[in-house]
């Protein structure tokens, strides 16, 4: 106002509260742990029933930091950070996670940037979590790398403006597609299947092109069908949620068992070419680019499937779902299949197939993650094989297996 920052009295609270090394200090106390006690070895469960779940990569995030007093120097006052002009908040609504971010913060970031385009760039910031992928992402809406903001645990933040988003339907096939455009250069999204190389057009109308080399069986040819395996081997690489991998959920022991069951049933003989992905370890247009070229892709619940989005109309997801006896988290643990995934390939005209597998959790329960390899081979057999040797076949189906 014209008097100055309206501020609202908060009694036996200072703005250093409301700093991450706080709220993780506040997380292991509801967690019952010590103030130093290391929350990457918290398996998510714990968070779940603590009713933290959705903060449980930001805690971990932040969860080394000193308090800030030490970091500022400046006893209990936390530092204000005072940003003139607008400042776009990208850090709420699960930010660490690659499936919201993509499909709640990427959309406000779009219609932000509309909406500001009246100011100079130099009083527009956006202020998120440092993250490559998010940042890549801010990118290709249009904001530069100038206007990018990585937030300090021990700040708090002022502006003249700031803009703090939700959409309302995060699913909407207008939301996805409009993401999908801004990522995809020209020429994506052409109709399964697409064209033989030698009637390729020239240009960059990348759907009509060879799949990416990770496709083997597809080098200096158009494949039958190409079929993308997301890699969720039992591994603990990165930050550990557990001390094996059962303690981690949707991690998969016999990984290589899966592997061999889809390249035996789908062989390279018979036309199929095949890429094994590890979604995290590639930049956000390398993960558009491999499912844009996927005919078929198979994946364990999780974030990466986002990516869907990217998939041309027609194309197939079989998802392996978990089912184990007493999981229970959000529609990832629904006894039919349900999902964020399924609700996507309905609004883009993917066909869908959801797994059930009863010895895969969503957070694990100590014991072996497995997926029943007999079940996926009568499935890929019997229902996906026969759609991808028949391309005529309808599109947008929903079936629960």
């Amino acid at each position: 106002s014209e008097i100055g920052p309206l501020r609202l009295p908060l009694p036996g609270r200072s703005l250093s509260d409301f700093t991450a090394p706080h709220f993780v200090a506040l997380a292991r106390g509801r967690l019952g742990l010590g103030r130093w006690a290391d929350l990457s070895s918290v398996p998510q469960r714990r968070f779940e029933e603590a009713l933290l779940w959705q903060s449980a990569d930001e805690l971990r995030r932040f969860a080394g930091r000193a308090p800030c007093a030490a970091v500022a120097g400046i006893g209990a006052t936390a530092d204000v950070a005072r940003i003139r002009g607008a400042l776009v908040n990208a850090l709420h609504g699960y930010a660490t996670n690659y499936y919201h971010f993509v499909t709640e913060q990427v959309p406000v970031l779009l219609a932000v940037r509309r909406e500001l385009a009246w100011l100079p760039k130099n009083l527009v910031s956006v202020l998120y979590l440092g993250q490559p992928w998010q940042a890549e992402f801010a990118k290709l809406v249009g904001f530069t790398d100038e206007q990018l903001l990585t937030y300090d645990p021990c700040k708090v933040y002022q502006a003249d403006l700031v803009y703090t988003g939700s959409v309302p339907d995060a699913k909407a096939a207008e939301l996805l597609l409009q993401t999908r455009a801004m990522v995809l250069p020209s020429g994506f999204g052409t109709a399964a299947p697409a064209l033989p190389l030698a009637a390729q057009p020239s240009g960059d109308a990348v759907g009509q092109m060879e799949p990416p080399p990770c496709f083997e069986g597809a080098v200096g040819r158009r494949p039958l069908a190409t079929v993308l395996v997301l890699d969720r081997r039992c591994s603990l690489e990165g930050p550990a949620q557990g001390t094996h991998c059962g303690d981690r959920g949707r991690n998969i022991a016999n990984f290589d068992e899966v592997i061999g069951v889809v390249r035996a049933t789908l062989a390279t003989a018979d036309g199929f070419a095949h890429c094994t992905f590890r979604a995290e370890a590639h930049s956000v247009q390398s993960q558009a680019e491999h499912f844009e070229a996927a005919d078929l892709v198979i994946a364990v619940v999780g974030a990466g499937l986002a990516n869907m989005l990217f998939m041309r109309p027609g194309a197939t997801v079989v998802m392996l779902h978990p089912s184990s006896p007493g999981t229970s988290f959000s529609v990832y643990s629904s006894r039919c299949g349900q999902s964020y995934f399924w609700h996507i390939a309905a609004q883009l005209g993917l066909e869908f197939w959801a797994l059930l597998c009863p010895q895969l959790s969503v957070f694990g329960d100590g014991n072996e993650e497995r997926v029943d390899t007999v079940d996926l081979e009568a499935l890929l057999q019997h229902q996906v094989r026969p759609k991808l040797l028949d391309q005529e076949a309808s599109i947008g189906d929903v079936v629960t297996a």
